[in-house]
């Protein structure tokens, strides 16, 4: 997924001479057969590779963590890249502790991949 992003920013400035692109955001819907209180909020989990990643990856978790908890600078620094560090780095309790009105049981029709009824 990173290199396909890496791949339209090369070739962007064929595209569209006249509008600089600079940068991306990969926004990944990762682990999308997980119930979403199961999943990651971290797309990918091996410091070697995030260390060399020359985008920003952004998961889908991560952003509605942000919005639930109202935090608009994180969202802004991951879109944008705009926000004050520290205003991203001080990640509230709430953004990481569990909803309290997501329910334990799962509803009845999620089922994990590879089982069907």
């Amino acid at each position: 997924m990173v290199g396909h992003l890496e791949r339209h920013l090369g070739t962007w400035p064929q595209l569209r001479p006249g509008t600089p692109v600079t940068a991306g955001v990969l926004v990944v819907n990762h682990q999308h057969r997980l119930h979403p209180s199961e999943r990651t909020a971290h797309v990918y989990s091996r410091p070697e590779f995030v260390a060399s990643l020359r985008v920003a990856v952004v998961s889908t978790l991560e952003l509605f963590h942000w919005w639930r908890a109202e935090n608009w600078a994180a969202i802004q620094d991951a879109i944008l890249g705009t926000a004050p560090a520290s205003a991203v780095t001080a990640a509230t309790s709430a953004e990481r502790a569990p909803d309290p009105a997501t329910p334990t049981r799962r509803p009845p029709w999620w089922r994990p991949s590879g089982q069907t009824r």
